[in-house]
């Protein structure tokens, strides 16, 4: 896929209003992590040039921008955003990264001109994201890994296709979290949205490779980095196969393609014949 059409979206959240909700709460430590990670999409990666930083909690950035103007060797676009995101209770935590997203698409400039957007936890970095963009079809609606048996979408990184997560997950996910009684993961509510939108021939594709991520998990506050380097080793096979396999589902113009035609049978004019 050609890179200058695909910008990063980085969510970040410096002083965290529900901090008995993540492990890594200490508002200089995830700085810190926010300030590495951003140094990493602009030294350690070629394939995306177009990066926007959203930070929900008001905080001050000098920081970030002077890191960016220190070793932005490559002049990468770098756009800094920042809003107060005001809580809805403690049940609607993954509203605040919900807000964040829209936010982001909402009022970046350097995003207007990507048809594709990544949607990456600013803490984190992924090593292999050069080799995920290159390999990416160009007709996808949304790229991502399922877990707990397709009930949660891991949305440390998630990649869509910028008019569909706007016209269609970012309203649903934001339903099922405000319509939930108890406290619903934003992962879940994420999955319940694409599930509904695959059922409406939406494209879906698993990552062509496993992201490879370095960083610290917030919540756990645990490192990615060993767990997802044997993930990818083991995953990445299965992963590349379904995505060759099933890039065709799909005409230019979504609609699925028969089952017929993709196996190359042209049934005989004959309406009984057809009807088998």
């Amino acid at each position: 896929m050609q890179s200058n059409r695909i910008g990063l979206l980085l969510t970040a959240t410096i002083r965290p209003h529900n901090k008995n909700w993540v492990m890594r709460n200490d508002e200089n430590i995830r700085q810190a992590d926010y300030v590495q990670a951003l140094k990493k999409w602009l030294t350690k990666q070629s394939s995306i040039t177009l990066i926007v930083f959203v930070e929900n909690s008001g905080s001050d950035l000098s920081d970030l921008k002077s890191m960016v103007r220190a070793v932005n060797q490559t002049n990468k676009q770098v756009e800094f955003l920042s809003y107060t995101y005001q809580p809805q209770g403690e049940t609607h935590i993954g509203l605040g990264e919900l807000s964040a997203i829209e936010f982001g698409l909402m009022h970046s400039e350097l995003l207007k001109s990507c048809e594709k957007f990544i949607k990456m936890t600013g803490r984190l970095f992924v090593k292999n994201i050069d080799a995920i963009t290159n390999q990416l079809h160009d007709n996808f609606h949304m790229v991502s890994s399922f877990s707990e048996n397709l009930t949660y979408v891991d949305s440390s990184i998630v990649i869509f296709d910028k008019e569909f997560y706007l016209s269609r997950i970012a309203k649903e996910a934001t339903e099922h979290l405000k319509q939930s009684l108890t406290r619903m993961d934003f992962e879940q509510a994420y999955a319940k949205a694409f599930h509904h939108a695959i059922a409406d021939d939406y494209r879906w594709f698993p990552f062509p490779l496993w992201p490879m991520i370095e960083g610290m998990s917030g919540t756990k506050n645990k490192k990615y980095s060993a767990y997802s380097l044997f993930r990818s080793i083991r995953v990445t096979p299965v992963s590349a196969l379904y995505h060759l396999m099933h890039r065709n589902v799909f005409t230019n113009k979504l609609q699925r393609k028969h089952l017929l035609e993709r196996w190359g049978i042209k049934p005989k004019d004959s309406p009984s014949n057809q009807s088998h």
